[in-house]
């Protein structure tokens, strides 16, 4: 696992603010798309309140009322010349941002991974990481350095140990990424009611999308109960639907996922919302995945189906003839670059800059104390502590080190394990070691030797980097190299303290190594031994065991994993009252609290009940825990999931439910074991919380 790295703003569209069009004198100052009774009112919630004041939907339909089909066509793909003539900039991409060589903007704050913040499961944490993320954003933008629509996050599962974007993700576990992803949009859009949507969130990649290994035509084989119970709803601004197909049928053109599941039965229906084809995934649709038969019909399916923008330039060439085919009208197109201009009204694009703090952000706010404080405090929270044979915490008065490895990253302030343990006044024999794609241990320098020789305990800071995997850099296998682990035979056969350490943390790893810290991380990944990636292929992603497969994630793997989720220092109990687990509860009246969106009630997000749990810290050791509760049972359609997360802070309706054949959401009649440390028992009947058989007469098909 990544345990630290670093990096977290990824942006494309760059709709930087400081380029705004001129609502005061240009071509559009007296139009609708300026509206003057939008100055000095300082909340959307008082704005929508004003009668005669147009929502971001309908002042965007104003700006088509001003547009020919040329235009429009040019305004399709990521990168576009604008109107020039109304005063329209045009729109320029790029990932990430565009740093200054020194001073102001010359860096951010850097963040761990999501792999590791997925780790520290506290959802308080990563909302404040996303608004600090979000500030600097802004901050970036009004200095044209960054765009306000980010790619993130990543909420696709971690499913397979070979993807190469997993360190991207917070984990494997569905309930896990949806209470990670609520957080994380809440930090970065803002609070809906409170102004100005902050950034623009893109949720990606729906549906189904793991494994690539560098080819556009992966083809996923997915039921409808592995589509219902992993790829969840997530309400946020925009949704990049994905290269790769979904049982035959390319994502970005699936007028079933994007409709009828999407914007649908999940009910992301506003017309603010914005959906986006990830870059050459509507060219994927003729080419390779030869589902259309040409380039006119690829791109007429993709935007009848709801994708609104191309990450590309496909929609910009054949748009035009194809609608003079007739295979679309003008007035779907228009409700795409609607939809693209109502998130352009959101971030405050065409109102004045007096009437818009985040406006006057600037370079003081970027990497403050503040952030630099809560970067690190992340670090603490996701290190987490997989095996201790007594060695951990070290007690180093008097002794030596040697540190080996050649892990460390770039960041504003760079503090490498090597200066943190200079900074304990420890003594330190420092050997570079060997990287990650040696495999033979005779590569090693001999400095690792003499260091060796001359030390008490030996810290080996190793792992893999992005010349093993990465995006379009699946693995062939999960295992570190030959020459990694014979090194690590070699360094622990000599009778000396080992401990391994998996990439850089910098001053927290030797705060952890020392007890100065102590680790209380959960490990978000299923850990397994390295000859499973010859047990399943890559394109098969059923979760459920079958065949010569031991199944994917804790939920579901019959193996028994390298590492549970994590150790700590200190020795906990948990206690569950006997009588907290046995009322009855009514569905029903239960779910007059839940959540309504375009008339539909997501019962699965309901709250069900408090338990009550005492958690006791039996040894010396101060320490923080991450209380994990699991659910089991046997009942709905078999195999059932081994133990599945249900809380980490409160139990919900949708993780006691289960899925049927149908993709129906069941809560089943019969007992269910609920446990920390502990087992009990509840008993209920039968309730559908959600039905997708009423979605499409065709639903069978799909199974």
């Amino acid at each position: 696992m990544s345990v630290v790295t670093i990096v977290v703003l990824l942006s494309l569209t760059s709709w930087a603010l400081s380029s705004c069009p001129d609502c005061e004198k240009g071509p559009i100052a007296s139009t609708p798309i300026c509206d003057p009774s939008f100055s000095g009112v300082e909340t959307l919630q008082q704005r929508y309140q004003l009668a005669n004041v147009l929502n971001p939907f309908d002042r965007a339909t104003t700006v088509l009322e001003r547009l020919n089909l040329t235009e429009k066509v040019a305004l399709m793909g990521h990168a576009s010349p604008g109107v020039p003539r109304l005063g329209l900039h045009g729109v320029a991409s790029g990932h990430g941002v565009k740093f200054a060589s020194s001073g102001d903007f010359s860096h951010a704050t850097s963040f761990p991974q999501p792999i590791l913040l997925g780790a520290t499961v506290d959802d308080d944490l990563i909302r404040q990481i996303s608004t600090v993320i979000s500030t600097e954003a802004r901050a970036f933008s009004n200095a044209d350095r960054a765009g306000l629509d980010l790619w993130t996050p990543n909420i696709n599962p971690f499913e397979d140990p070979r993807w190469g974007r997993s360190q991207e993700t917070p984990g494997e576990d569905p309930f896990h990424i949806s209470s990670y992803v609520r957080a994380l949009v809440a930090g970065l859009e803002g609070d809906r009611l409170s102004g100005y949507k902050r950034v623009i969130t893109t949720c990606m990649h729906f549906a189904a999308y793991d494994p690539r290994n560098g080819t556009a035509l992966h083809a996923t084989a997915s039921t409808q109960r592995s589509l219902s119970r992993t790829w969840w709803n997530a309400n946020v601004g925009a949704v990049l639907c994905s290269y790769n197909a979904v049982n035959g049928v390319p994502t970005c053109a699936s007028d079933y996922l994007l409709n009828a599941v999407l914007r649908g039965h999940w009910a992301w229906a506003s017309d603010q919302h914005c959906l986006i084809g990830d870059c050459g995934a509507v060219e994927n649709v003729f080419k390779p995945h030869q589902y259309a038969k040409t380039p006119e019909e690829a791109v007429a399916w993709s935007l009848n189906a709801g994708t609104d923008l191309d990450c590309g330039h496909h929609y910009q060439k054949y748009l035009a003839s194809a609608y003079e085919k007739g295979m679309f009208g003008e007035a779907t197109l228009d409700r795409a670059l609607a939809r693209q201009f109502s998130l352009l009204f959101r971030v405050g694009y065409f109102d004045h800059v007096r009437n818009q703090a985040l406006r006057a952000l600037g370079g003081k706010d970027v990497n403050t104390p503040k952030a630099q404080e809560l970067a690190l405090r992340a670090v603490v929270e996701g290190i987490t502590l997989l095996k201790n044979n007594g060695v951990l915490p070290l007690s180093l008065g008097g002794k030596s080190i040697a540190l080996i490895g050649s892990y460390a990253g770039t960041a504003p302030y760079l503090r490498s394990p090597l200066e943190a343990a200079r900074n304990f006044n420890i003594t330190v024999h420092y050997a570079k070691g060997i990287s990650g794609k040696l495999n033979s241990v005779a590569e090693a320098p001999k400095a690792v030797n003499q260091a060796v020789a001359k030390s008490d305990v030996i810290i080996l800071v190793s792992g893999i980097n992005n010349g093993i995997e990465g995006e379009e850099k699946d693995r062939t296998d999960i295992a570190w190299s030959k020459a990694q682990l014979a090194l690590i035979a070699r360094l622990s056969s000599g009778g000396k303290p080992l401990i391994v350490v998996q990439m850089d943390g910098g001053p927290e790893i030797l705060n952890i190594l020392t007890g100065h810290s102590a680790p209380a991380g959960r490990l978000p990944v299923t850990q397994y031994p390295a000859a499973y990636v010859q047990q399943l292929p890559m394109t098969d992603m059923s979760l459920r065991p079958s065949g010569s497969s031991p199944g994917r994630t804790y939920k579901w793997y019959t193996g028994t994993p390298v590492f549970e989720f994590g150790l700590h220092y200190t020795n906990f109990t948990a206690h569950i009252p006997p009588e907290a687990l046995l009322p009855s509860y009514s569905i029903p009246t239960l779910g007059t609290g839940c959540r309504v969106a375009s008339g539909v009630r997501f019962y699965d997000r309901c709250a069900f009940a408090r338990i009550p749990i005492t958690i006791h810290n039996t040894g010396t050791t101060l320490s923080d825990y991450v209380l994990l509760g699991f659910l089991s049972s046997d009942l709905g359609l078999q195999p059932q999931p081994r133990r599945a997360l249900v809380a980490h802070k409160r139990l919900r309706l949708g993780s006691l439910a289960r899925v049927d054949g149908e993709g129906n959401t069941v809560l089943w009649l019969g007992e269910y074991v609920v446990s920390v440390d502990m087992g009990a028992l509840w008993e209920g009947r039968a309730a559908y919380l959600d039905r997708y058989s009423a979605l499409c007469s065709g639903l069978r098909s799909w199974l």
